[in-house]
C-alpha cells in the first residue's frame, strides 16, 4: 500500500538507527515490527504530544515534528514487519 510504502522511507530516515532494520530493537530499545496498529499511532501521539506514562527524550525529538498522515503510514508499515 502506499502509506507502508511512505512508511518504509520514514522508518529508514527516523526510527532505523535506534529499532534496527528489522525493528526488532535490542536489550534496551523496544522491538516495535509486528505491534498492532492502533498501539503503535497511540505510541507515537504520545511520545510526539509529550503526554502519558512512557517519556523519553529520544522519541519525544524523533516524533517531535510528525504529522498524524506521518503516524499512520510508520504504523502501517511497522505492524507489516515480522
Amino acid at each position: 500500500s502506499r502509506q507502508a510504502a511512505d512508511g518504509k522511507q520514514l522508518f529508514q530516515k527516523v526510527c532505523i538507527t535506534c529499532h534496527g532494520e528489522n525493528g526488532t530493537g535490542s536489550n534496551k530499545i523496544p522491538r516495535i515490527a509486528g505491534q498492532q496498529i492502533q498501539y503503535l499511532q497511540d505510541s507515537l501521539k504520545r511520545y510526539r504530544n509529550g503526554s502519558g506514562d512512557r517519556v523519553d527524550p529520544r522519541m519525544a525529538a524523533f516524533t517531535r515534528n510528525l504529522k498524524d498522515a506521518d503516524i499512520v503510514n510508520l504504523a502501517t508499515y511497522i505492524s507489516s514487519m515480522p
